[in-house]
């Protein structure tokens, strides 16, 4: 089956979504990205310190650590750089396959190249 580049389009969108919300590592810690994730980090940073809070209980993935707010500002900060890396690849893939000469070359098209770890 031949792919078009609006199909291709389409994988690299879905490949965006699942590299944003796969998670990142953040000081040997990895940490969930998943839309629900990323809320629940900026609401301990707009909250923690507004609260009177120096600790916060923090659910990496898999496992409780205590941290600081400090620490927590700067997971909001490393997931901010993972969620903008992830698009600003996709834009940079979607611009790529926009300027493919061809239908060969669409085939070939290296979707997995170019994104964040």
């Amino acid at each position: 089956m031949e792919e078009s580049k609006d199909a291709l389009k389409k994988r690299i969108t879905a490949k965006r979504w699942a590299v944003e919300t796969g998670g990142v590592m953040v000081g040997g810690m990895r940490v969930l990205t998943g839309i629900e994730d990323q809320n629940r980090i900026t609401t301990v940073v707009a909250n923690a310190r507004r609260s009177g809070l120096q600790t916060v209980d923090f659910k990496a993935a898999g496992a409780w650590v205590t941290i600081s707010v400090a620490d927590v500002e700067a997971i909001a900060c490393a997931i901010a750089l993972h969620v903008q890396a992830s698009f600003t690849a996709e834009r940079a893939h979607h611009e790529a396959i926009d300027a493919l000469p061809d239908l060969a070359a669409v085939q070939v098209y290296d979707v997995t190249a170019g994104w964040p770890v």
